[in-house]
């Protein structure tokens, strides 16, 4: 017996709705990266423990260029640092 399913969806872009918003503990926008002329968009990931990492990926197809290790700070629910400690 072969069972398949199938799931339609909205023509339009999802990711969209969470361009430059605070999700969960992710953000993503544009924090004016380039390379080689390119625009790449930021996706910030925060952990708990005052550190995250930044996936720099292509704005033009979401394809994945560097993953940067974060350390992070907040002060009465701002964000007031970001810093890259290391590099992978």
């Amino acid at each position: 017996m072969l069972l398949a399913a199938v799931r339609f969806s909205s023509c339009e872009n999802d990711d969209d709705d969470l361009y430059d918003t605070l999700t969960s503990r992710v953000w993503a926008g544009d924090l004016g990266f380039y390379q080689d002329g390119y625009a790449l968009d930021s996706y910030v990931y925060f952990g708990a423990d005052g550190f995250g990492s930044n996936e720099l990926r292509y704005a033009d197809n979401g394809r994945l260029l560097d993953t940067l290790n974060i350390q992070w700070d907040a002060y009465d629910l701002s964000l007031i640092h970001i810093s890259e400690p290391t590099r992978r």
